[in-house]
């Protein structure tokens, strides 16, 4: 993870552009799949494993308990992966949009929406998504929109270094993405550092202002 991160993430602008790219391009399963994840920072596997049982609408959380990928579920990677994360009112009401289009999407293959039923489903088959065709969306929708090249796991990379550069602890950073404080210290050690040099530039400005000159000539 620590290796893959190096510059497989986007800033603010460019994510906000992949976003809207995916929103008018992309079928409803992909960008939403794409919405969540850089929203919450989630595993590739753990938005794919997801079951609207996980789906809180009403309290804004997603719970993992999984993950799951083309050679099928399993138990997430870490016992710090189990996790409820709060999500924004951006995704909640796009996840609302999407589980009517589930339910009328599985009723025409025949089937019923439940508590069970993965959340991300093919337009084409009603059927729980691979993991393939999120990552050609993805790619589709680099293309199309002149956006930086970046893998689904740049999504989660995007999150974290847009959240520590608001200055969010990291402690809160690796309870979101279902890692520890060091692993978010080991993965994203330079923006860390990159906070530290600003503050001592923020730290004599301030004194600077309050017309400070205790350490001048």
């Amino acid at each position: 993870e620590q290796e893959e991160q190096k510059d497989n993430f986007l800033t603010a602008s460019e994510l906000n552009k992949l976003l809207q790219t995916a929103k008018n391009e992309e079928n409803i399963t992909n960008y939403t799949v794409l919405l969540l994840s850089a929203y919450t920072g989630v595993r590739k596997g753990e938005a794919l494993g997801l079951k609207w049982q996980d789906v809180d609408l009403e309290n804004k959380t997603i719970s993992i308990n999984r993950t799951r990928d083309n050679k099928g579920t399993r138990e997430p990677k870490t016992k710090n992966s189990y996790r409820t994360i709060l999500i924004d009112d951006v995704v909640i009401n796009q996840l609302k949009k999407y589980k009517t289009w589930c339910k009328k999407t599985l009723f025409e293959f025949g089937k019923k929406l439940n508590e069970n039923t993965f959340v991300f489903i093919s337009y084409q088959t009603g059927k729980a998504i691979t993991d393939n065709s999120v990552l050609y969306g993805l790619r589709r929708v680099i293309k199309k929109g002149g956006i930086k090249n970046i893998t689904l796991h740049g999504l989660r990379h995007t999150h974290a270094t847009l959240l520590i550069s608001q200055r969010i602890p990291a402690k809160v950073i690796a309870d979101r993405l279902g890692n520890t404080p060091q692993m978010i210290f080991d993965i994203y050690g330079h923006s860390f550092k990159e906070l530290e040099e600003e503050s001592v530039t923020v730290f004599g400005s301030i004194l600077q202002q309050a017309g400070g000159n205790s350490g001048g000539e």
